[in-house]
């Protein structure tokens, strides 16, 4: 257990951030309207490669609670797919893209990973309950595979 190398818990937490300090070192974390952060300016310019994560608001399939988002446009979803199957193919760009199962269809290229959420809808019976096992993430072919697991605690 990597825990147990280390004195004390503070003493483990202290190396994770400094892991996780030399991996972000050269990421650029972006957050905003979706026309002004998908811009090559933000995504490819100067750079060989760019890991995109989409997590974006439910579309109308999702069958998602209204008020769940400060922008309800539930349209919006289906332009960033088009988008990420437009581009999923280019080298460049290695895309991720977080909706429900059902909610989009992208081509057997893509690795789907299921898993299981935790938090605001989950746990209360209904839909966010139902909607949970539904979470899906799929990459692009240009992705890395590195066999790894999601684990909810």
């Amino acid at each position: 257990n990597r825990v147990n190398q280390f004195e004390t818990r503070l003493d483990y937490i202290k190396s994770i951030i400094g892991e996780l300090s030399i991996r972000l070192r050269d990421v650029r974390v972006c957050c905003g309207d979706w026309n002004r952060v998908m811009g090559a300016a933000v995504t490819c310019a100067n750079l060989k490669q760019t890991a995109i994560f989409l997590d974006i608001p439910y579309t109308t399939e999702a069958d998602c609670f209204v008020g769940a988002y400060a922008n309800e446009d539930k349209s919006l979803g289906y332009v960033v797919a088009k988008w990420a199957l437009e581009h999923g193919d280019d080298p460049a760009y290695r895309i991720a893209m977080c909706g429900y199962e059902g909610e989009y269809q992208f081509p057997d290229s893509w690795e789907c990973v299921a898993w299981k959420a935790g938090g605001y809808g989950s746990g209360r019976g209904g839909r966010g309950d139902t909607n949970r096992h539904r979470e899906r993430i799929w990459f692009s072919p240009h992705c890395l595979k590195h066999g790894f697991e999601l684990v909810n605690t």
